[in-house]
């Protein structure tokens, strides 16, 4: 427990003994929870030659799958989903104004797109 945390606590009803209602921590920004799942990287975007956004993650480059509005998720599949029936899944999802990632299925059928001083290294956007 760290100084910022929060404890509550409440009288029970003969005002002998406090009781815990509520044990509060405060926001660790490494680890985001959302309501299943755990977001602890922030995302990586790149655009191609037309413009379109793609996500880059672990060396490997996604494309849009499907948006939804309402809760701010963003659905991604692997690039080569279609060429090479690449099964590779990501999310994003915005925190706090800030777009983090999660992979749901890691296992590509084919090798990395990029090497890991590659991918590290940050990219401008292009402006049209």
């Amino acid at each position: 427990m760290t100084s910022d945390d929060q404890l509550l606590f409440t009288r029970s009803k003969d005002d002998s003994t406090a009781v815990l209602v509520r044990h509060c921590h405060t926001l660790n920004y490494s680890v985001l929870l959302d309501d299943k799942a755990v977001f602890t990287e922030r995302a990586q975007y790149e655009y191609t030659s037309r413009g379109t956004q793609r996500l880059l993650h672990g060396g490997y480059y996604f494309s849009k799958n499907k948006t939804n509005e309402s809760s701010g998720r963003m659905n991604w599949k692997c690039q080569f989903y279609q060429r090479l029936r690449c099964k590779a899944r990501a999310i994003t999802k915005n925190i706090n104004g800030y777009e983090y990632v999660r992979v749901t299925h890691e296992e590509h059928t084919h090798r990395q797109d990029l090497t890991e001083d590659e991918f590290r290294r940050p990219k401008r956007k292009r402006d049209f």
